[in-house]
């Protein structure tokens, strides 16, 4: 008998066995039947998976159904590809997983508008927003997805105009089967070093590669925003003694409403950035490390050059968080160092899927405190 495999599970197959020895599938938890629609000469058209079933280890039921998949329902994309047929299902899952397939470049205004996009897989609900406790709860979820959305919006404005991709802060989130290319600023990435222009290239591709496949990951974003949280109290102590307005005109326009707040005397919300370098500087050593893995550059100092933010010779209003996680990189790479050295029991993927694990700032300084703090047997 002869089997026809497609050339790109068959390639995925063989790295799996030659890294780790052994090959993982994504798992949905479904039992799916080859779904059809009719065209009007009645013939059957592929149109779908249908699942006929949900199922999970001890009654429960995998991540499809948590989300809201209930039997009946048909499975038509996964990350924008079209899925026709069970065979095909099975092929993206194992081949593609979360991993983008295609690279497309963006103008500032078009690579704002994929990050928002590529974000939208992640629940907003589960992060307690600093700000409400201001209100005493007042406003509720419309004032709680008007401040995300005036965040959001501010940070995908940024990275268009100012940023040359994910990387540069250590953007953990986006998940998309497209890796956005924001063109302009990339370009002049590569322009503003003195080194072969072929091999930048390829490079930054990489490391932006790696910064999306590495979305899989809800935790270090979570992190970020816990982090935020739990500075964002004092301030928000010290803003409860002003006298704001407190119309519901001012609760729908939340920006205006903060918008003066740096002018008030005392109060500081550069402050509540500075706890958030740590872990963004520990995520872009991730990176870093991971892209150098790929093994598809012979000079891995390439990485280490693209990743420098020394090298920002232009001002922007995130001038003063890249000069806080600068700070911090040559520390984050000496605590991956430290995992390696130390024979550590957790890997980078069991410290991204864990925000217990992910280190602090005085972590990083001493990776000897965190491994006291995980119980991990010190070298």
């Amino acid at each position: 008998l002869g089997f026809a495999v497609p050339i790109n599970l068959a390639l995925g197959i063989i790295e799996d066995i030659l890294d780790d020895g052994q090959v993982l599938h994504a798992f949905l938890g479904i039992l799916g039947a080859q779904y059809f629609e009719v065209a009007d000469d009645g013939a059957r058209i592929f149109s779908g998976v249908l699942i006929e079933e949900l199922y999970g280890p001890a009654n429960d039921i995998y991540a499809i159904g948590k989300a809201g998949a209930l039997p009946g329902d048909v499975i038509k994309k996964i990350n924008d590809e079209k899925i026709s047929t069970l065979d095909q299902l099975i092929t993206i899952l194992r081949t593609n997983g979360l991993k983008p397939i295609e690279i497309t470049f963006l103008t500032p205004k078009e690579y704002g508008q994929w990050f928002i996009e590529s974000i939208k897989h992640f629940n907003f609900e589960n992060i307690e927003s600093p700000e409400l406790s201001l209100f005493g709860g007042i406003g509720g979820n419309n004032m709680k997805s008007s401040i995300f959305g005036m965040q959001f919006g501010n940070l995908a404005g940024l990275l268009g105009k100012f940023s040359w991709g994910l990387s540069q802060f250590g953007l953990i989130l986006p998940q998309s089967a497209t890796l956005g290319i924001n063109q302009k600023n990339f370009n002049a990435k590569i322009t503003s070093f003195e080194a072969n222009e072929n091999d930048l290239t390829l490079g930054l591709f990489a490391i932006e590669y790696t910064t999306l496949c590495l979305g899989n990951y809800s935790q270090p974003f979570e992190n970020i925003m816990n982090t935020l949280t739990k500075s964002s109290e004092e301030m928000i102590e010290n803003l409860k003694d002003l006298n704001f307005d407190m119309n519901p005109e001012a609760i729908n326009n939340p920006q205006d409403m903060f918008a003066n707040i740096s002018e008030v005397e005392g109060i500081d919300p550069s402050k509540v950035f500075e706890n958030i370098a740590a872990p963004l500087s520990f995520y872009r050593s991730v990176i870093k490390q991971k892209s150098k893995d790929l093994g598809i550059l012979q000079d891995e100092s390439i990485f280490d050059l693209l990743m420098d933010l020394s090298f920002s010779s232009y001002e922007s209003p995130t001038k003063d968080i890249e000069t806080k996680i600068s700070e911090l990189d040559n520390y984050s790479d000496n605590f991956l160092n430290y995992l390696i050295d130390s024979k550590s029991t957790f890997s980078i993927e069991d410290i991204l899927g864990n925000s217990d694990l992910i280190p602090t700032i005085d972590e990083l300084y001493d990776p000897i405190n965190w491994a006291t703090r995980t119980s991990m047997p010190p070298i």
